[in-house]
């Protein structure tokens, strides 16, 4: 089962700008809050191969849409491992976050998380 470590960013004071556009900035006053994180993975989602992997941390960076859903996701530091980081990565689609604010209104923000796991023996 996936264990939240904290969030590790959330796009700096008032304004997240991830991506590979750097024109490309959201402005907020208060910075998207998990409110269902589920990255649990069972042992026989895993490959074979990767099963003596007992615990990792990936970061991630997402964009949160203003109903609070992740609408792009990328890893910013892997597990090590494009199999678990693949699982991982499928997995923070169905979480879901209180969206940003700006002024009172709800709108878009990137934000950086970092998330420990373990797998469910």
């Amino acid at each position: 089962m996936a264990e939240l470590i904290g969030e590790v960013g959330a796009g700096g004071a008032g304004e997240g700008g991830m991506g590979d556009d750097s024109s490309y900035k959201l402005r907020y006053d208060t910075p998207p809050i998990p409110r269902r994180v589920d990255i649990s993975i069972s042992r026989k989602e895993i490959p074979g191969n990767l099963r003596h992997i007992k615990d990792s941390l990936v970061k991630f960076e997402l964009l949160i849409n203003e109903v609070g859903e992740v609408i792009e996701a990328k890893i910013v530091e892997s597990t090590g491992y494009d199999e678990i980081d693949a699982l991982l990565l499928e997995k923070m689609y169905t979480s879901w976050y209180r969206p940003a604010k700006l002024r009172g209104e709800s709108v878009k923000a990137w934000i950086v998380v970092g998330y420990g796991y373990r797998v469910d023996r």
